[in-house]
């Protein structure tokens, strides 16, 4: 059978009489609380049943908030939907979405808040011309997505774990208009460190982030690598940008230093600002104060589509 595109499967499955369970999950953003809760509690048994999570698992989560149950739910519902969707459109590694095949271990779930709940507003924001910057820019669904709106215009992406940054450039080489860097950005210039934790190469953080030490708690046994560190306001200088039209920045509790070391690149452009807040509860207070301190005219709102992040924009009305 043809591979089909993920996207194009998933728009057909949901409108079927009875969904598989995972699609439901993966694909439709506005079930009724009750429903979900009883979707996730399903797949909560499934996995038990399985054994790929324990009651144990459970319990650390109940008490002590511990994140690795929900990685562990991320994983089974990744296999569980490949298994039915390889039954169903013959595929047998890779999704196929857009122009080329997409890696990475959390596809689903980045096409699922990126791409269909549109989390970042690309569609809102992102148009025909615009330049754009993704800082932490993962395995790249949010630059191939911000790249078939900016067709005129362009994407820089910046990723700086190697494994991550490896799938990244092979998501990204069939467009031109996206260019990959292997850099942290950051609010001074110098090499630094990053930890990459074994449980999901996905979850990486700065050493000298806010959560670098909680993450560690969390998620136990992790990698370091050594990283260059760069300001926004000097890349764009030396590379020579001539515009910034958007910013996404979601960098695991580094994203108020990211901002610090594009003050000059925000007073000058007035670009969309899409921050991720929901790593550090103080950052909904640090993060607007400092943005307003750099041009007043910002206006913002909270997004809760998926995750927490502000949306900052000046109104050209």
């Amino acid at each position: 059978m043809k591979t089909k595109d993920l996207i194009s499967f998933l728009e057909e499955e949901k409108n079927k009489l009875i969904p598989n369970i995972f699609v439901i999950y993966m694909f439709t953003p506005n079930v009724y609380k009750v429903k979900m809760f009883l979707i996730k509690l399903i797949m909560v048994v499934k996995a038990l049943f399985k054994r790929k999570i324990s009651f144990q698992d459970i319990k650390h989560y109940i008490v002590n908030k511990n994140n690795k149950l929900y990685l562990k739910m991320i994983n089974f519902i990744r296999e569980e939907f490949l298994k039915y969707y390889r039954k169903k459109v013959g595929e047998e590694d890779n999704f196929i979405i857009f122009k080329g095949p997409v890696k990475g271990d959390d596809v689903l779930f980045h096409v699922k808040s990126i791409i269909i709940q549109d989390t970042y507003h690309v569609k809102d924001f992102v148009k025909e011309d615009s330049y754009v910057i993704d800082v932490g820019a993962n395995i790249g669904i949010f630059s191939i997505f911000a790249a078939q709106y900016a067709k005129r215009g362009k994407i820089y992406a910046f990723e700086p774990a190697s494994e991550t940054f490896k799938i990244l450039k092979e998501n990204t080489a069939y467009y031109e208009n996206i260019e990959v860097f292997k850099l942290s950005l950051g609010n001074e210039n110098k090499k630094g460190k990053i930890r990459i934790f074994s449980i999901s190469k996905g979850i990486s953080t700065l050493v000298d982030s806010s959560l670098a030490d909680k993450f560690s708690q969390n998620f136990g046994e992790f990698i370091e690598e050594e990283v260059e560190v760069v300001k926004l306001d000097d890349f764009l200088m030396q590379n020579k940008v001539p515009k910034i039209d958007f910013i996404k920045i979601d960098v695991e509790g580094y994203e108020l230093k990211v901002l610090e070391g594009a003050k000059e690149t925000i007073k000058k452009y007035s670009p969309v600002i899409v921050v991720a807040v929901y790593h550090e509860p103080s950052d909904k207070v640090k993060i607007p104060q400092l943005i307003l301190s750099i041009n007043p005219n910002y206006k913002y709102k909270l997004n809760k589509i998926g995750e927490e992040d502000f949306i900052f924009y000046i109104d050209k009305k």
